[in-house]
């Protein structure tokens, strides 16, 4: 009879634990889901920047360069180059950095073949080209976009 009480007392403290053992988990799941999308959002949201549309402003020359071309045979390139800078840009510290942008030019320019800078597609690429080589060497926004001045193809 003393082995009968004792189960029966136990039995008790088992069901408790057992439903202590489901409720915390399932409670600390809601708590981490309600913190997830009430407190922190659906991820959805978008974070609010402030972009300055940059209007183009002086333009510096950079020079005519001739260059060796990628063609089978000896052909020749002159191209005359310029920047376009932004209204926020010192044209003094672009100044200063003329001789790399003629560098980027060159390098650029050396890939391409008299084929393709005599159509306007091959244009639009150096321009482009020129322009990304450009930017890169002023990464705070200094340089709009390259422009040619001149284009004689030999």
């Amino acid at each position: 009879m003393a082995d009968e009480t004792a189960n029966e007392a136990q039995e008790p403290k088992k069901s408790k634990m057992k439903l202590i053992l489901i409720i915390v988990p399932v409670l600390l799941a809601l708590g981490a889901g309600a913190y997830f999308f009430l407190l922190k959002g659906d991820g959805t949201e978008t974070a609010v920047t402030t972009t300055t549309v940059l209007e183009e402003g002086e333009v510096i020359e950079v020079g005519d360069l001739t260059v060796t071309l990628a063609d089978q045979q000896l052909r020749y390139a002159k191209v005359g180059i310029a920047v376009v800078l932004s209204t926020v840009a010192d044209s003094g510290v672009v100044g200063k950095k003329v001789p790399l942008i003629q560098d980027a030019a060159i390098t650029v320019l050396s890939h391409f073949t008299a084929a393709q800078l005599l159509t306007d597609t091959g244009l639009d690429d150096l321009r482009g080209e020129l322009t990304d080589a450009t930017r890169a060497l002023f990464p705070d926004g200094e340089v709009m976009r390259v422009v040619l001045t001149e284009l004689v193809v030999q």
